[in-house]
């Protein structure tokens, strides 16, 4: 295949490369000149943080801690803080308007607030603009059947595609994550940080075992991370805190 397909380069997956082939078949990759990829199984758990050592001869790849300095720490924060403040200076009318745009729409307050696990494992109140009904929470079982990720109210993340108790213009503020923006107040009381790990509601953060309850461990949770960017609600539940404790190793 290699001749025959011109190959230049081969990555080899964990399957392959855990295999009692996998000598023999890097050693013929090698002799025909190829470039030749191990691709880890515990990828996801280390990501890219290795580094490689030598001992006597033999190749060590370490995994250093996945810890933050405080300088880095200190940089983090000033960027949290000035950014959020400038947003908010710069944003403010657009925040008056959603305001005024909620409260003439639908009966209600303005801001929706709800217990969420942050750093630590310490519970705060992330602030949202209201999308909607003010009943919402107590119709929320008459919707359990349309959860995107299944498991009713019960397991995995509760998402609705088309959900019906979503006010007009909560529509709206929703399809431009506009319903986020008060969280930027969050952030400069340093409850959230612009990136990290999205705060779980606690029937959600109850699901995450093993490993994966290190997502929050001395980390502020974020307005948008990497499973934000990568998919959003379309994203597995499992899949999701993955991707956040991938964030959190390569930190």
């Amino acid at each position: 295949l290699v001749s025959y397909l011109g190959v230049d380069r081969v990555m080899l997956a964990p399957a392959v490369t855990e295999s009692r082939r996998r000598v023999a078949l890097v050693s013929e990759l090698n002799d025909l000149g190829v470039h030749v990829d191990l691709v880890p199984s515990w990828s996801d758990t280390v990501g890219s943080r290795l580094q490689l050592h030598e001992l006597e001869g033999m190749p060590l790849l370490t995994v250093p801690r996945p810890a933050l300095g405080q300088s880095a720490r200190r940089l983090k924060r000033a960027f949290d803080v000035v950014v959020a403040g400038a947003a908010t200076l710069i944003l403010s009318p657009l925040l008056a308007a959603c305001a005024i745009a909620i409260k003439l729409d639908s009966p209600g307050p303005v801001l929706f607030r709800q217990r969420r696990v942050g750093r630590n494992n310490e519970c705060f109140e992330p602030y949202k603009f209201r999308s909607m009904c003010d009943n919402a929470d107590a119709c929320k079982d008459e919707v359990a059947g349309m959860n995107l990720h299944g498991g009713g109210t019960v397991t995995g993340m509760f998402k609705i595609r088309e959900d019906p108790r979503i006010t007009r213009v909560g529509s709206f503020l929703r399809r431009y994550s506009l319903d986020e923006l008060p969280q930027l107040f969050n952030i400069l009381r340093g409850e959230m940080s612009l990136v990290g790990p999205r705060p779980l509601i606690e029937t959600e953060d109850r699901q995450v075992e093993g490993r994966f309850r290190r997502r929050l461990v001395g980390i502020t949770p974020g307005l948008t991370g990497l499973w934000q960017a990568n998919g959003r609600s379309d994203i597995p539940f499992r899949e999701m805190v993955s991707l956040d404790y991938l964030y959190v190793t390569n930190w």
